[in-house]
């Protein structure tokens, strides 16, 4: 569909009431909303990722319309609610952020504290304790740097050619190679030995690192310790726990699965002096087997990135999230978040 013709549609139901009635209808079920970062080009910085964020205009303006729809809630009480033992609250919506970059506290949180919105941010203890970016973040600056283009990557029986010809082609070629390591079937531990294989030789052909820059990065570099401390003694900021080093838990060995629940668990509850009960699963992989183990280490939730409502009774160690959108308008992003235009695409695959 036409893209104009699709806002007219949007424009058209959103001033026909149609998303009073839809959350009517929907009243009774719990939405959570994951995000990574809140940036933009706008803000000073010594690069731009091609892997997009949602702007600040984007998130502030999708809350001011959001607010007329939904009740926004800690995860807390949400939990509260979907065992049963607190009244339920119409259309209740909480936000999470994963991965806990700094962008989530120095950017974001002054827009939802503008909003009175509580959130729930999800860092992974190893990058507290080291202070580097993620894996995905030095790939993004590494195929940016001059050199690579024609390069030709060898990813399982998968062969991506760097394309540096353009910004947009060269988006493809790192959705493309971060597609086809996320996907290719092997352990966490050869996953990353394949990822800092690949990220290193392109750093050694530029010369050029994330960590050149990422000490005061926005896009990139992570909360530190003394962050997750402040986090802690701010009223509407909740921190739960994302692993240590943020492995896809059913490729990781029994051992190693428990203790990346437990250990980063336990650094969190002794830095904040506070019980950490929530978990992130990272990049949304996870099996009964983990989600088991998740409620053995002690936690009370676990959000994966199934999209979704939760209702009463739903298993709360395999919550669903909405994505919220990283482009776009806010009227979009609007009946995306509220679940409208997921339900449309159902109706179309139909």
């Amino acid at each position: 569909m036409d893209s104009n013709i699709k806002h007219l549609l949007l424009k058209t139901l959103y001033y026909s009431g149609f998303i009073r009635v839809w959350s009517s209808l929907n009243k009774n079920k719990i939405t959570i909303l994951t995000l990574h970062g809140v940036m933009d080009a706008e803000l000073e910085s010594e690069w731009e990722p091609l892997r997009p964020r949602t702007s600040r205009k984007l998130f502030d303006d999708t809350l001011s319309m959001a607010a007329r729809y939904f009740d926004f809630v800690s995860l807390d009480e949400a939990i509260g609610m979907l065992k049963g033992v607190t009244p339920l609250k119409s259309n209740s919506c909480v936000v999470t952020f994963d991965d806990g970059q700094l962008n989530n506290l120095a950017v974001a949180w002054p827009i939802l504290k503008k909003h009175k919105i509580p959130v729930v941010f999800y860092p992974t203890t190893g990058a507290l304790d080291k202070g580097e970016p993620y894996w995905f973040d030095r790939l993004d600056f590494a195929i940016q740097q001059p050199g690579l283009d024609g390069l030709e990557v060898n990813v399982g029986h998968s062969q991506i050619r760097i394309d540096q010809s353009s910004r947009q082609k060269l988006a493809g070629s790192l959705s493309k190679l971060t597609k086809s390591l996320k996907l290719k079937d092997q352990s966490d531990s050869d996953f990353q030995r394949e990822v800092n294989g690949i990220i290193g030789d392109f750093e050694n052909k530029s010369g050029k690192s994330i960590n050149d820059v990422t000490s005061s990065d926005l896009w990139s570099s992570p909360m530190s310790w003394d962050d997750i401390v402040q986090c802690s003694t701010i009223d509407g900021i909740t921190i739960g726990s994302h692993t240590v080093n943020h492995v896809r838990l059913p490729f990781v060995g029994k051992g190693d699965l428990a203790s990346e629940l437990t250990e980063s668990k336990s650094a969190l509850e002794e830095r904040m002096k506070l019980s950490c009960i929530h978990f992130c699963y990272p990049n949304g992989d996870w099996d009964e087997h983990s989600a088991r183990v998740v409620e053995n280490a002690g936690y009370e939730s676990a959000v994966t990135t199934d999209v979704g409502w939760n209702e009463v009774g739903d298993n709360l160690y395999t919550l669903k999230r909405y994505s919220f959108p990283v482009g776009g308008t806010a009227l979009k992003a609007l009946f995306s978040i509220t679940g409208i235009l997921h339900f449309m695409s159902g109706i179309r695959k139909g």
